[in-house]
């Protein structure tokens, strides 16, 4: 996996509710949490415009290294299996693979949630 350090600055409140999903999911199922796996599925039956805006919020938190973009179907063009880091080419997301960054600070986030 890449090892990109995170990048420090305030998350939107889609950015922390958004994580806070991927991470309820992630710790309801094992199969989710391998580090050289797929991820989470991601798919949504939002609007053409909700769409386009948690897709920016998936770019921004990949750009902060808390999360990778996946594509079940595409994987790396020339290649099986899924990206390794950010700079890999990218398709459209099929799965979210949360990185360690990203799942330190969504525990972070719920703690703080249910702690209010």
């Amino acid at each position: 996996m890449a090892g990109t350090p995170v990048r420090t600055g305030k998350l939107s409140p889609q950015q922390q509710a958004l994580l806070v999903r991927l991470y309820e999911e992630y710790t309801q199922c094992p199969h989710y949490r391998s580090p050289t796996g797929w991820g989470i599925p991601w798919r949504t039956h939002e609007t053409r415009s909700r769409c386009s805006s948690l897709s920016r919020a998936l770019r921004r938190l990949e750009a902060r290294g808390l999360l990778l973009r996946q594509n079940w179907w595409g994987g790396l063009p020339g290649l099986e299996g899924p990206r390794q880091g950010k700079d890999d080419p990218h398709r459209r997301s099929t799965s979210v693979l949360l990185l360690p960054a990203g799942v330190e600070l969504a525990r972070e986030l719920v703690n703080k949630k249910n702690h209010r």
